[in-house]
């Protein structure tokens, strides 16, 4: 799935708001246990200092900067 991600992303009928946030979450999501949605959560809310994310998702609260609540 990661692969077709990433080739959404560099089509050129296409435009991302936030392209490298998107990047960044394909990044995590390629070596991650979580769903890439729920790495996008993530990377939003790095980029508004809002960490740590609190997040019911066991899978994602692996990660750096998320807790369980």
């Amino acid at each position: 799935m990661c692969e077709c991600l990433l080739d959404l992303l560099d089509a050129p009928v296409l435009v991302f708001e936030e392209r490298d946030r998107v990047e960044r979450a394909l990044a995590a999501y390629s070596v991650g246990a979580a769903d890439f949605s729920d790495y996008l959560v993530l990377e939003s809310a790095r980029d508004a200092g809002a960490l740590p994310l609190v997040s019911f998702d066991a899978r994602l609260a692996r990660e750096a900067n998320v807790r369980l609540p």
